[in-house]
């Protein structure tokens, strides 16, 4: 199973670190989040605040330009809404595997 530990917003999933003991495992996060930041700057944050290159999985439902230039690789993946619980499950796999 997974322990899971939600913010709606950057500086909620800060100060979630001391309470989940350092680095998360996996990062899942929308790719429009309140107070007008996005999913890659959170990532970008809490990776930096961590100190370590935490998988990501950006969740979007936005078709613009931007949301499909996310620039993707081993330990970030983007994945559209609607999503497939299997399909989720099998990306939170293979990013987690390493």
């Amino acid at each position: 199973g997974f322990r899971v530990s939600a913010a709606a917003s950057l500086p909620e999933a800060l100060d979630l670190l001391p309470a989940i003991g350092g680095a998360p495992a996996l990062i899942l996060a929308g790719y429009h989040l309140a107070r007008g930041a996005t999913g890659v700057q959170a990532i970008a944050a809490l990776r930096e605040r961590c100190g370590s290159e935490i998988p990501a999985l950006v969740i979007t439902g936005d078709t613009s330009s931007a949301a499909r230039e996310i620039p993707q690789g081993p330990l970030l993946r983007v994945i559209s809404k609607p999503v497939d619980a299997d399909e989720l499950l099998r990306m939170v796999r293979i990013l987690t595997a390493g």
